[in-house]
């Protein structure tokens, strides 16, 4: 009875700044990343805003999988900061409770956030990563000026042609600049002070740019000093390209399908002696799924005791003690992932290498806890 209050105490504790950390991490992602892209999108692309919306909305999942751990190890470090700081865990070990049973509770809130995690990253998360790519390649598709960027020439979904701008607004785009080089005999760069799309339905095999004030140049491939331009007023691009790839076809990559589904195509590529960076992304895709809820586990026990350390240098020392200790823990994953792409090291390895070095810190950590107990 006594260590399920226990329990029942350091979760409400450690749930605050779970939700906190959560929120304020995702936060700042959301604000470095994908919203500043949306606003883009809406407000000069000319994207419907609910389309906007339900763009960010699918790309949530994606991001709670990795700030949900970081507020993990929020909750953790902050709930035991708190309870050492107040001399609470010197009211437990008065009451004969061991240093067991007073960190067992953060293991059972980051066993809890390991499952949960672990269902989300294999349920939700890939069927979000799906309809997000089916969604941005139907706004591709249906609104062309969304690949367009600024002095940077970019193919629309399945051109041939090469476009850059230096305005762009719904289906409008100023000072546009055109280079297709398919042809064997000229290349063709094309300029223009105004162009506008026509004919640009999601599944359209050819779409059409209405281009105003401008010139063609047309330069010889064997002797590049050889140009001739043409002036015009209005002229019609046509850009041929292949729907393949639109919403109504396209298939799932390892991101939006299940981990047993990712095992099969493991199995399917080992029978069929598949490329090795084939199978080394499989792998990786495989183990990340795991990998990366585990370390809510992980975080969560080094938070103990990592807590209980900064009990006297107050809440801001906590926070940034989470702040460092979520930058390493990336700074490994990210590089452990670069490694098992480049090396001949196992890629669950790689994988699972930042839950390795991060575990190995919270059983030093806790060796000390457990030594100065005993002394």
């Amino acid at each position: 009875m006594r260590g399920y209050i226990i329990t029942r105490y350091i979760f409400r504790e450690a749930l605050g700044p779970f939700i906190v950390g959560a929120f304020f991490f995702t936060f700042v992602i959301l604000i470095i990343g994908p919203l500043p892209v949306t606003i883009r999108l809406i407000l000069e692309r000319g994207v419907a805003f609910v389309q906007g919306m339900e763009l960010l909305m699918y790309l949530m999942p994606c991001y709670l999988a990795i700030t949900l751990p970081m507020g993990v190890l929020m909750g953790s470090i902050m709930a035991y900061g708190r309870i050492s700081g107040d001399s609470e865990v010197v009211a437990m070990k008065a009451l004969g409770i061991s240093l067991t049973g007073i960190y067992r509770p953060i293991a059972i809130f980051g066993i809890s956030f390991f499952v949960i995690m672990t269902l989300f990253n294999d349920v939700i998360m890939p069927e979000s990563n799906y309809r997000y790519r089916a969604l941005w390649i139907y706004t591709l598709n249906s609104q062309p000026s969304v690949a367009v960027e600024k002095y940077r020439f970019v193919k629309p979904p399945g051109g041939t042609r090469a476009i850059s701008a230096t305005g762009m607004s719904g289906r409008s785009l100023s000072n546009v600049t055109i280079f297709d080089n398919e042809s064997s005999a000229n290349s063709v760069l094309i300029t223009a002070a105004s162009g506008t799309w026509s004919n640009n339905q999601a599944n359209s095999r050819i779409i059409s740019l209405m281009l105003r004030n401008g010139l063609i140049q047309e330069t010889d491939r064997d002797d590049p000093m050889r140009s001739t331009y043409t002036p015009f007023t209005h002229i019609v691009v046509n850009i041929n390209r292949s729907i393949n790839d639109t919403i109504g076809f396209h298939g799932r990559g390892d991101l939006e399908v299940p981990s047993w589904e990712i095992m099969k195509r493991i199995i399917t590529g080992k029978k069929s002696n598949a490329p090795r960076d084939e199978m080394k992304e499989h792998m990786i895709h495989l183990n990340n799924r795991y990998a990366i809820p585990f370390a809510c586990l992980i975080l969560a026990l080094l938070g103990g005791p990592l807590g209980t350390i900064s009990r006297r240098s107050g809440k801001g020392v906590g926070f940034g003690i989470s702040v460092v200790v979520v930058f390493v823990y990336y700074a490994f994953l990210i590089g452990g992932e670069m490694l098992g792409r480049t090396t001949q090291l196992p890629a669950w390895f790689t994988v699972w290498l930042p839950n390795i070095a991060l575990g190995a810190a919270a059983v030093f950590f806790y060796q000390r806890l457990f030594i100065a107990e005993g002394k």
